[in-house]
């Protein structure tokens, strides 16, 4: 799901990871499912990406059934209506 997110939100994986002060290598086994994101990284994450903790513990197998909506962080949706204002 993590990486839905990120895509959702034009962002890389490598430069959030680095900005989050995360090694890239760790963030990337996160991002593509291999490693479960520890619980203890769910605020930051959540509070960075303007996600719900709830979303982003989605599986990646889960994730493939939402659509692209359900993953886009609300602070990009009200950026994007506040330009088509």
């Amino acid at each position: 799901m993590l990486v839905r997110v990120l895509n959702s939100a034009g962002l890389e994986a490598e430069r959030c990871a680095l900005l989050l002060g995360i090694s890239p290598d760790v963030f990337r086994e996160w991002s593509s499912g291999q490693s479960p994101i520890p619980e203890s990284v769910f605020p930051l994450l959540s509070a960075v990406l303007s996600a719900p903790q709830e979303l982003l513990a989605i599986s990646p197998r889960s994730a493939r059934c939402l659509d692209d909506a359900d993953v886009t962080p609300p602070i990009l949706v009200q950026v994007s209506q506040a330009r088509t204002r």
